[in-house]
């Protein structure tokens, strides 16, 4: 009776996509179910590059917002446009086949981190409450003090994923001791990063921007679902958010450097 029980946790574990450890002991990486990467890798790429194409959209036509001030219609118009351009991008992303933008995508650069997806999410989101009216001030406040400790935390956060990107970079040319790739398969890296995502909000009394909790939901999605790998580093880091958070850091630095010469 306890084997049968086993068994089928076992095969519980291996459909929600976390049963590798079960199914081949403790030693064995747990990697998701391929149904999660294949939904993940066309959902993901769908939402990232639904929050890129909103943006751009949005960049451009906000040259002609005199539209607004003379017709209301074409003001609404004007402002659904980069909506409809973001869900006509997600739809071919999810599209089946090599016809879907993801597809493609896939190939080149595998599926997005975890993190890059959240964060499209996020932009979304704002965007989305901005397009329906403004934030209230107390809100943004909270998350744009400047000088803030807020503020500090989610700058210190684009350093250390910048930071990583390169720690990974050399590892895929051995030159630390040990494979921190192969390493983040385990529970050990999860831990470490667990705690160090989790000593800045302790710290702060848990008072910081909304920016600041991305990378613990994050790996708490990592825990339930092992999405995008099972590997901690491809759920925290990929390649483009790795480029975007190296212009980030280098903006925060000419900014420190304008600074210090006034």
């Amino acid at each position: 009776m306890m084997g049968l029980n086993l068994d089928a946790l076992a095969g519980l574990g291996l459909n929600l996509g976390w049963g590798g450890g079960l199914a081949g002991g403790t030693g064995a990486a747990a990697l998701p179910a391929l149904v999660l990467q294949q939904l993940w890798l066309r959902l993901g790429w769908g939402l990232v590059l639904a929050a890129l194409v909103r943006w751009l959209v949005g960049r451009i036509l906000v040259r002609n917002r005199s539209l607004d001030a003379q017709d209301s219609s074409a003001g609404r118009f004007q402002r659904s446009v980069p909506w409809g351009a973001a869900a006509a991008v997600l739809l071919w992303s999810c599209w089946p086949g090599p016809l879907s933008l993801s597809y493609w995508l896939g190939l080149a650069f595998q599926a997005p981190s975890g993190l890059t997806v959240l964060l499209a999410c996020a932009a979304l989101w704002r965007a989305w409450r901005l397009s329906s009216g403004p934030i209230a001030a107390t809100e943004q406040s909270a998350s744009t003090a400047p000088g803030g400790i807020g503020q500090r935390v989610v700058a210190w956060g684009w350093w250390a994923l910048a930071l990583l990107g390169w720690v990974l970079l050399l590892d895929t040319f051995a030159w630390w001791p040990l494979s921190l790739y192969a390493w983040g398969f385990g529970p050990q890296a999860l831990g470490w990063v667990v705690l160090a995502s989790m000593l800045p909000l302790v710290v702060a009394g848990w008072r910081l921007p909304s920016a600041a909790y991305a990378l613990p939901l994050v790996l708490l999605c990592f825990v339930a679902l092992r999405l995008p790998t099972g590997n901690v580093w491809d759920a925290v880091l990929d390649p483009w958010l790795w480029v975007w958070a190296q212009c980030v850091a280098l903006r925060q630095l000419v900014c420190y450097l304008k600074t210090l010469r006034k």
